[in-house]
Protein backbone atom coordinates (compact mmCIF):
# COMPACT_ATOMS: atom_id res chain seq x y z
CA UNK A 1 0.00 0.00 0.00
CA UNK A 2 1.81 3.53 -1.22
CA UNK A 3 1.99 6.18 1.35
CA UNK A 4 -0.18 8.75 0.26
CA UNK A 5 0.58 11.56 2.55
CA UNK A 6 -1.10 14.71 1.86
CA UNK A 7 -2.88 13.14 -1.73
CA UNK A 8 -7.19 13.76 -1.89
CA UNK A 9 -9.43 11.55 -3.13
CA UNK A 10 -10.99 12.18 -6.23
CA UNK A 11 -14.39 13.27 -5.61
CA UNK A 12 -14.41 13.47 -2.15
CA UNK A 13 -14.93 16.79 -0.08
CA UNK A 14 -13.06 16.93 3.02
CA UNK A 15 -13.22 20.50 4.96
CA UNK A 16 -10.51 22.46 5.75
CA UNK A 17 -7.61 20.56 7.56
CA UNK A 18 -8.38 22.49 11.15
CA UNK A 19 -8.63 18.86 13.41
CA UNK A 20 -5.98 16.60 13.79
CA UNK A 21 -8.56 13.41 12.46
CA UNK A 22 -8.64 15.39 9.30
CA UNK A 23 -4.94 15.93 9.13
CA UNK A 24 -4.52 12.52 10.01
CA UNK A 25 -6.23 11.76 6.88
CA UNK A 26 -4.04 14.29 4.35
CA UNK A 27 -0.71 12.42 6.19
CA UNK A 28 -2.38 8.79 4.69
CA UNK A 29 -3.81 7.94 7.74
CA UNK A 30 -6.36 5.66 5.35
CA UNK A 31 -3.76 3.52 4.01
CA UNK A 32 -2.10 3.13 7.48
CA UNK A 33 -5.36 1.96 9.03
CA UNK A 34 -6.46 -0.27 6.14
CA UNK A 35 -2.73 -1.67 6.52
CA UNK A 36 -4.11 -2.45 10.23
CA UNK A 37 -6.98 -3.68 9.76
CA UNK A 38 -6.10 -6.04 6.53
CA UNK A 39 -3.07 -7.28 8.38
CA UNK A 40 -3.70 -7.30 11.82
CA UNK A 41 -1.69 -10.80 12.58
CA UNK A 42 1.70 -8.76 10.93
CA UNK A 43 1.01 -6.29 14.32
CA UNK A 44 -1.66 -8.00 17.17
CA UNK A 45 0.41 -10.93 19.19
CA UNK A 46 -2.91 -12.18 20.53
CA UNK A 47 -6.11 -11.80 22.02
CA UNK A 48 -7.52 -12.85 24.99
CA UNK A 49 -11.38 -12.90 25.25
CA UNK A 50 -13.26 -13.93 28.78
CA UNK A 51 -16.73 -14.75 28.31
CA UNK A 52 -18.69 -14.41 32.15
CA UNK A 53 -21.98 -15.97 31.57
CA UNK A 54 -24.47 -13.94 33.89
CA UNK A 55 -28.29 -15.23 32.99
CA UNK A 56 -29.30 -16.99 30.58
CA UNK A 57 -29.78 -14.18 28.04
CA UNK A 58 -26.42 -11.34 29.14
CA UNK A 59 -22.57 -12.29 29.24
CA UNK A 60 -19.59 -10.18 29.70
CA UNK A 61 -17.05 -10.23 27.60
CA UNK A 62 -13.67 -8.86 28.25
CA UNK A 63 -10.81 -9.22 25.76
CA UNK A 64 -7.20 -8.30 25.85
CA UNK A 65 -5.45 -7.09 23.40
CA UNK A 66 -1.66 -7.68 22.87
CA UNK A 67 0.01 -5.47 20.19
CA UNK A 68 2.57 -3.77 18.76
CA UNK A 69 1.98 -0.92 16.35
CA UNK A 70 4.48 -0.96 13.39
CA UNK A 71 7.44 2.42 13.41
CA UNK A 72 6.55 2.70 10.29
CA UNK A 73 2.68 3.84 10.55
CA UNK A 74 2.93 5.87 13.75
CA UNK A 75 3.32 8.79 12.14
CA UNK A 76 0.40 8.89 9.71
CA UNK A 77 -1.96 7.77 12.59
CA UNK A 78 -0.91 10.51 15.04
CA UNK A 79 -3.04 12.73 16.26
CA UNK A 80 -2.10 14.64 18.40
CA UNK A 81 1.20 15.35 21.02
CA UNK A 82 2.69 11.60 21.40
CA UNK A 83 -0.60 10.01 20.55
CA UNK A 84 -1.99 7.43 18.22
CA UNK A 85 -5.00 6.43 17.26
CA UNK A 86 -5.40 2.55 16.94
CA UNK A 87 -7.49 -0.16 15.56
CA UNK A 88 -7.75 -2.67 18.51
CA UNK A 89 -10.54 -4.29 17.25
CA UNK A 90 -13.64 -4.30 15.13
CA UNK A 91 -16.95 -4.49 16.85
CA UNK A 92 -20.64 -4.90 15.87
CA UNK A 93 -22.76 -1.82 14.54
CA UNK A 94 -24.83 -2.16 17.57
CA UNK A 95 -25.39 -0.46 20.94
CA UNK A 96 -22.22 -1.62 23.20
CA UNK A 97 -23.72 -1.82 27.19
CA UNK A 98 -21.60 -1.08 29.52
CA UNK A 99 -18.14 -0.69 27.50
CA UNK A 100 -15.22 0.09 29.10
CA UNK A 101 -11.55 0.00 27.86
CA UNK A 102 -8.42 0.28 29.53
CA UNK A 103 -4.74 0.17 29.74
CA UNK A 104 -2.17 -2.08 31.47
CA UNK A 105 -2.48 0.22 34.25
CA UNK A 106 -6.26 -0.20 34.11
CA UNK A 107 -6.50 3.28 33.34
CA UNK A 108 -9.34 4.72 31.30
CA UNK A 109 -8.45 5.28 27.56
CA UNK A 110 -10.06 7.47 25.45
CA UNK A 111 -11.62 5.84 22.25
CA UNK A 112 -13.07 8.50 18.73
CA UNK A 113 -16.17 10.14 18.43
CA UNK A 114 -18.43 8.74 15.73
CA UNK A 115 -17.84 11.49 13.48
CA UNK A 116 -14.04 11.03 13.57
CA UNK A 117 -14.33 7.11 13.15
CA UNK A 118 -16.19 7.57 10.28
CA UNK A 119 -14.19 9.90 8.92
CA UNK A 120 -11.38 7.80 9.39
CA UNK A 121 -12.78 4.80 8.45
CA UNK A 122 -13.90 6.13 5.20
CA UNK A 123 -10.52 7.28 4.23
CA UNK A 124 -9.05 3.72 4.88
CA UNK A 125 -11.89 2.49 2.42
CA UNK A 126 -11.16 4.95 -0.18
CA UNK A 127 -7.67 4.57 0.01
CA UNK A 128 -7.95 0.72 -1.02
CA UNK A 129 -10.77 1.51 -3.88
CA UNK A 130 -8.11 3.98 -5.27
CA UNK A 131 -5.74 0.99 -5.75
CA UNK A 132 -8.09 -0.92 -7.73
CA UNK A 133 -9.73 2.05 -9.27
CA UNK A 134 -7.43 5.17 -10.21
CA UNK A 135 -10.24 7.57 -11.17
CA UNK A 136 -12.50 7.08 -8.31
CA UNK A 137 -15.50 9.54 -9.32
CA UNK A 138 -17.79 10.84 -6.39
CA UNK A 139 -20.76 9.16 -6.73
CA UNK A 140 -19.04 5.94 -6.24
CA UNK A 141 -16.73 7.19 -3.55
CA UNK A 142 -20.78 8.36 -1.68
CA UNK A 143 -21.96 4.85 -2.31
CA UNK A 144 -18.91 3.33 -0.75
CA UNK A 145 -18.85 5.94 1.97
CA UNK A 146 -22.51 5.01 2.39
CA UNK A 147 -21.93 1.02 3.46
CA UNK A 148 -19.12 2.14 5.88
CA UNK A 149 -21.58 4.87 7.48
CA UNK A 150 -24.67 2.69 8.00
CA UNK A 151 -26.12 2.68 10.81
CA UNK A 152 -26.35 -0.92 11.93
CA UNK A 153 -25.20 -4.43 10.67
CA UNK A 154 -28.75 -4.92 9.14
CA UNK A 155 -28.27 -1.57 7.04
CA UNK A 156 -24.51 -2.43 6.38
CA UNK A 157 -25.38 -5.48 4.74
CA UNK A 158 -28.37 -3.91 2.36
CA UNK A 159 -26.27 -1.34 1.03
CA UNK A 160 -23.18 -3.89 0.88
CA UNK A 161 -25.82 -6.28 -1.54
CA UNK A 162 -27.05 -3.16 -3.36
CA UNK A 163 -23.64 -2.68 -4.39
CA UNK A 164 -22.65 -6.22 -5.72
CA UNK A 165 -25.58 -6.15 -7.57
CA UNK A 166 -24.45 -3.19 -9.07
CA UNK A 167 -21.56 -4.98 -9.95
CA UNK A 168 -23.00 -6.88 -12.94
CA UNK A 169 -23.25 -3.81 -15.41
CA UNK A 170 -20.97 -1.41 -13.88
CA UNK A 171 -17.30 -2.24 -14.60
CA UNK A 172 -15.91 0.05 -11.93
CA UNK A 173 -18.26 -1.73 -9.35
CA UNK A 174 -16.85 -4.70 -10.31
CA UNK A 175 -13.22 -3.56 -10.35
CA UNK A 176 -13.79 -3.16 -6.81
CA UNK A 177 -14.83 -6.32 -5.65
CA UNK A 178 -12.24 -8.25 -7.91
CA UNK A 179 -9.31 -6.08 -5.56
CA UNK A 180 -9.26 -8.69 -2.91
CA UNK A 181 -8.48 -5.87 0.04
CA UNK A 182 -10.89 -3.58 -1.19
CA UNK A 183 -13.33 -6.21 -0.83
CA UNK A 184 -12.40 -7.77 2.52
CA UNK A 185 -12.21 -4.07 4.35
CA UNK A 186 -15.33 -3.51 2.58
CA UNK A 187 -17.34 -6.79 3.50
CA UNK A 188 -15.56 -5.79 7.45
CA UNK A 189 -16.65 -2.57 7.28
CA UNK A 190 -20.18 -2.88 6.30
CA UNK A 191 -21.18 -4.64 9.06
CA UNK A 192 -18.51 -3.32 11.32
CA UNK A 193 -16.82 -0.70 12.91
CA UNK A 194 -13.15 -0.24 14.03
CA UNK A 195 -12.42 0.33 17.88
CA UNK A 196 -10.05 3.45 17.46
CA UNK A 197 -8.67 4.09 20.70
CA UNK A 198 -6.56 7.26 21.60
CA UNK A 199 -2.93 5.79 23.07
CA UNK A 200 0.43 7.74 23.99
CA UNK A 201 3.94 6.06 23.73
CA UNK A 202 3.10 3.86 20.88
CA UNK A 203 6.42 2.63 20.37
CA UNK A 204 6.36 -0.20 23.03
CA UNK A 205 4.36 -3.24 23.08
CA UNK A 206 1.43 -1.85 24.78
CA UNK A 207 -2.17 -4.19 25.89
CA UNK A 208 -5.53 -2.79 26.55
CA UNK A 209 -8.59 -4.32 27.47
CA UNK A 210 -12.14 -3.29 26.51
CA UNK A 211 -15.10 -5.18 28.11
CA UNK A 212 -18.90 -4.93 27.30
CA UNK A 213 -22.03 -6.77 27.71
CA UNK A 214 -22.92 -9.48 24.61
CA UNK A 215 -26.62 -10.67 24.69
CA UNK A 216 -27.35 -14.70 24.04
CA UNK A 217 -30.35 -16.72 23.78
CA UNK A 218 -29.75 -19.85 26.25
CA UNK A 219 -33.76 -20.44 26.94
CA UNK A 220 -33.55 -24.06 28.75
CA UNK A 221 -36.34 -26.38 27.57
CA UNK A 222 -37.99 -29.05 28.99
CA UNK A 223 -35.51 -31.41 28.33
CA UNK A 224 -32.81 -29.17 29.78
CA UNK A 225 -35.28 -28.50 33.29
CA UNK A 226 -35.27 -32.19 33.55
CA UNK A 227 -31.64 -32.63 33.11
CA UNK A 228 -31.99 -35.05 30.21
CA UNK A 229 -29.99 -32.73 28.24
CA UNK A 230 -27.22 -29.86 29.08
CA UNK A 231 -27.89 -26.32 28.72
CA UNK A 232 -26.03 -25.07 25.31
CA UNK A 233 -24.65 -21.35 25.06
CA UNK A 234 -23.62 -20.14 22.12
CA UNK A 235 -21.91 -16.78 21.99
CA UNK A 236 -20.28 -14.99 18.62
CA UNK A 237 -16.40 -14.57 18.88
CA UNK A 238 -15.64 -12.19 15.74
CA UNK A 239 -12.05 -11.88 17.37
CA UNK A 240 -11.12 -15.11 16.94
CA UNK A 241 -11.04 -14.55 13.30
CA UNK A 242 -8.88 -11.67 13.11
CA UNK A 243 -5.83 -13.19 12.35
CA UNK A 244 -3.78 -13.20 15.69
CA UNK A 245 -3.42 -16.07 18.38
CA UNK A 246 -6.73 -16.41 20.31
CA UNK A 247 -7.37 -17.58 23.55
CA UNK A 248 -11.04 -17.91 25.04
CA UNK A 249 -12.12 -18.35 28.77
CA UNK A 250 -15.49 -19.12 30.11
CA UNK A 251 -16.17 -18.46 33.49
CA UNK A 252 -19.36 -20.35 35.25
CA UNK A 253 -21.20 -20.12 38.40
CA UNK A 254 -19.82 -22.16 41.04
CA UNK A 255 -22.77 -24.21 41.04
CA UNK A 256 -22.38 -25.13 37.28
CA UNK A 257 -19.89 -26.62 35.16
CA UNK A 258 -18.60 -27.21 31.67
CA UNK A 259 -19.43 -31.03 30.32
CA UNK A 260 -17.68 -29.98 26.86
CA UNK A 261 -16.82 -26.16 25.02
CA UNK A 262 -15.85 -25.96 21.25
CA UNK A 263 -14.61 -23.15 19.32
CA UNK A 264 -15.94 -23.71 15.82
CA UNK A 265 -17.08 -22.30 12.88
CA UNK A 266 -21.16 -21.42 12.69
CA UNK A 267 -21.29 -21.96 9.03
CA UNK A 268 -19.12 -24.84 7.86
CA UNK A 269 -19.34 -26.48 11.59
CA UNK A 270 -15.26 -26.63 11.61
CA UNK A 271 -14.20 -27.48 15.15
CA UNK A 272 -10.60 -25.42 15.87
CA UNK A 273 -10.35 -26.41 19.67
CA UNK A 274 -11.87 -28.16 22.31
CA UNK A 275 -12.43 -28.38 26.11
CA UNK A 276 -14.22 -31.39 27.20
CA UNK A 277 -14.58 -31.10 30.66
CA UNK A 278 -13.67 -28.54 32.57
CA UNK A 279 -14.95 -25.94 35.46
CA UNK A 280 -13.50 -23.00 33.63
CA UNK A 281 -13.34 -23.33 29.84
CA UNK A 282 -9.82 -22.47 27.87
CA UNK A 283 -9.79 -23.03 24.46
CA UNK A 284 -6.92 -21.60 21.79
CA UNK A 285 -6.45 -21.44 18.15
CA UNK A 286 -4.45 -19.50 16.02
CA UNK A 287 -5.74 -20.76 12.37
CA UNK A 288 -8.96 -19.50 11.88
CA UNK A 289 -9.71 -18.45 8.69
CA UNK A 290 -10.18 -14.73 7.90
CA UNK A 291 -14.22 -14.03 7.06
CA UNK A 292 -14.87 -17.25 8.88
CA UNK A 293 -18.06 -16.66 11.81
CA UNK A 294 -16.60 -18.63 14.90
CA UNK A 295 -18.21 -18.78 18.20
CA UNK A 296 -17.61 -20.93 21.33
CA UNK A 297 -20.25 -23.54 22.24
CA UNK A 298 -20.59 -24.31 25.61
CA UNK A 299 -22.79 -27.58 27.43
CA UNK A 300 -23.09 -26.32 30.98
CA UNK A 301 -24.40 -28.94 33.53
CA UNK A 302 -24.85 -28.40 37.41
CA UNK A 303 -22.64 -30.10 39.79
CA UNK A 304 -24.49 -33.39 41.88
CA UNK A 305 -23.15 -31.70 44.98
CA UNK A 306 -25.73 -28.63 46.76
CA UNK A 307 -29.16 -28.56 46.38
CA UNK A 308 -29.68 -31.38 43.47
CA UNK A 309 -28.39 -34.06 45.97
CA UNK A 310 -29.90 -32.33 49.03
CA UNK A 311 -33.11 -32.25 47.11
CA UNK A 312 -32.91 -35.59 46.46
CA UNK A 313 -32.95 -36.67 49.95
CA UNK A 314 -35.76 -34.26 51.48
CA UNK A 315 -37.69 -35.66 48.65
CA UNK A 316 -36.98 -40.08 49.58
CA UNK A 317 -37.55 -39.12 53.08
CA UNK A 318 -40.82 -37.65 52.33
CA UNK A 319 -41.12 -40.71 50.17
CA UNK A 320 -40.60 -43.13 52.98
CA UNK A 321 -42.86 -40.83 56.00
CA UNK A 322 -45.88 -40.75 53.39
CA UNK A 323 -45.40 -44.72 52.32
CA UNK A 324 -44.97 -45.66 56.02
CA UNK A 325 -48.34 -43.56 56.89
CA UNK A 326 -50.10 -45.01 53.51
CA UNK A 327 -49.85 -48.66 53.37
CA UNK A 328 -48.48 -49.45 56.77
CA UNK A 329 -49.40 -46.73 59.67
CA UNK A 330 -52.37 -45.81 61.65
CA UNK A 331 -53.49 -42.46 60.51
CA UNK A 332 -55.16 -41.02 63.76
CA UNK A 333 -55.37 -37.18 64.38
CA UNK A 334 -55.35 -38.43 68.31
CA UNK A 335 -52.17 -37.05 69.30
CA UNK A 336 -51.93 -33.86 67.16
CA UNK A 337 -48.26 -33.24 67.55
CA UNK A 338 -46.54 -35.56 64.22
CA UNK A 339 -48.95 -34.40 61.90
CA UNK A 340 -48.05 -30.61 62.88
CA UNK A 341 -44.70 -31.69 62.98
CA UNK A 342 -44.57 -32.87 59.70
CA UNK A 343 -46.76 -29.49 58.28
CA UNK A 344 -43.82 -27.40 59.75
CA UNK A 345 -40.80 -29.85 58.91
CA UNK A 346 -42.30 -29.19 54.91
CA UNK A 347 -43.02 -25.56 54.94
CA UNK A 348 -39.18 -25.44 56.19
CA UNK A 349 -38.39 -27.30 52.91
CA UNK A 350 -40.52 -24.81 51.14
CA UNK A 351 -38.44 -21.68 52.41
CA UNK A 352 -35.43 -23.30 51.63
CA UNK A 353 -36.08 -24.21 48.24
CA UNK A 354 -37.71 -20.89 47.57
CA UNK A 355 -35.93 -18.58 49.06
CA UNK A 356 -32.41 -17.93 48.10
CA UNK A 357 -30.85 -15.09 48.14
CA UNK A 358 -28.11 -13.86 46.09
CA UNK A 359 -28.66 -16.63 43.51
CA UNK A 360 -27.10 -16.40 40.36
CA UNK A 361 -29.66 -15.97 37.52
CA UNK A 362 -28.22 -18.78 35.66
CA UNK A 363 -28.13 -21.22 38.80
CA UNK A 364 -31.73 -20.29 39.06
CA UNK A 365 -32.65 -21.46 35.61
CA UNK A 366 -30.89 -24.75 35.74
CA UNK A 367 -32.22 -25.49 39.34
CA UNK A 368 -35.72 -24.45 38.52
CA UNK A 369 -36.63 -28.41 37.42
CA UNK A 370 -35.39 -30.10 40.40
CA UNK A 371 -36.73 -26.82 42.62
CA UNK A 372 -40.43 -27.78 41.73
CA UNK A 373 -39.74 -31.45 41.52
CA UNK A 374 -38.89 -30.60 45.51
CA UNK A 375 -41.88 -27.73 46.34
CA UNK A 376 -44.21 -30.74 44.62
CA UNK A 377 -42.90 -33.66 47.34
CA UNK A 378 -43.38 -30.45 49.85
CA UNK A 379 -46.98 -29.70 48.97
CA UNK A 380 -47.41 -33.51 49.10
CA UNK A 381 -46.46 -33.93 52.39
CA UNK A 382 -48.31 -30.83 53.64
CA UNK A 383 -51.62 -31.81 52.49
CA UNK A 384 -50.99 -35.43 53.85
CA UNK A 385 -50.35 -33.43 57.10
CA UNK A 386 -53.40 -31.24 56.89
CA UNK A 387 -55.66 -34.43 55.86
CA UNK A 388 -54.20 -35.98 59.19
CA UNK A 389 -54.85 -32.84 61.32
CA UNK A 390 -57.80 -32.26 60.37
CA UNK A 391 -59.34 -35.57 59.83
CA UNK A 392 -60.89 -35.52 56.54
CA UNK A 393 -62.98 -38.75 55.96
CA UNK A 394 -60.40 -40.42 53.37
CA UNK A 395 -57.04 -39.72 54.60
CA UNK A 396 -55.51 -42.88 53.96
CA UNK A 397 -56.31 -42.15 49.92
CA UNK A 398 -55.01 -38.57 50.63
CA UNK A 399 -52.16 -40.26 51.83
CA UNK A 400 -51.44 -42.66 49.16
CA UNK A 401 -51.96 -40.02 46.47
CA UNK A 402 -49.31 -37.74 47.90
CA UNK A 403 -46.82 -40.61 48.29
CA UNK A 404 -47.84 -41.14 44.28
CA UNK A 405 -46.74 -37.30 44.00
CA UNK A 406 -43.52 -37.34 45.92
CA UNK A 407 -42.51 -40.59 44.64
CA UNK A 408 -42.40 -39.12 40.75
CA UNK A 409 -41.05 -35.91 42.36
CA UNK A 410 -37.83 -37.95 43.65
CA UNK A 411 -37.48 -40.11 40.41
CA UNK A 412 -37.24 -36.73 38.46
CA UNK A 413 -34.90 -35.22 41.15
CA UNK A 414 -33.23 -38.83 40.97
CA UNK A 415 -32.66 -38.57 36.98
CA UNK A 416 -31.23 -34.96 37.34
CA UNK A 417 -28.42 -35.95 39.87
CA UNK A 418 -27.66 -39.16 37.81
CA UNK A 419 -27.34 -37.10 34.66
CA UNK A 420 -25.32 -34.43 36.59
CA UNK A 421 -22.43 -36.89 36.51
CA UNK A 422 -19.07 -35.96 36.05
CA UNK A 423 -18.07 -37.50 32.81
CA UNK A 424 -20.22 -37.42 29.81
CA UNK A 425 -19.93 -39.54 26.56
CA UNK A 426 -18.35 -37.32 23.73
CA UNK A 427 -21.73 -38.25 21.46
CA UNK A 428 -23.30 -36.36 23.47
CA UNK A 429 -21.52 -33.12 22.77
CA UNK A 430 -23.97 -31.11 20.74
CA UNK A 431 -21.69 -30.13 18.09
CA UNK A 432 -21.12 -34.07 17.04
CA UNK A 433 -24.92 -34.50 16.93
CA UNK A 434 -25.50 -33.09 13.43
Amino acid sequence: MADRAGERRPGVQLPALDQPYLDAVARGAGDALAALVLAEESWVHRRVETLDVLSEEIARRQVSVDFALPDALRPALRVGEGQAVVPVALLRKQILRNFDLRNEAEEAVSVLARDHTALLTGAALLAQASDAVRDLGPGLAGRLLAVVRSPDATSGRERLAALEAAAEHDVAVAALFAHEPTARLLGDLAENYPLLAVLDDTARRRIVKYRYDSFLAARPGWRVALGLDPLVIRLSVPAAARGARYHAEVALPEELRSVGAALLDDETGEVHDEDPDADRVALYAADVPLGARPEVVVAIRPQRRGLPSAALGVAVVVCLVLASGAFGGRLSAAVAGPPIAVLLAASAVFAGAVVRAGEHRMVQELFAGPRRALVAAGMAAVIAATALAFQFGVVTWIWRAAFAVALAAAAVLALFVWRCRPNLRIQEYPWRQS
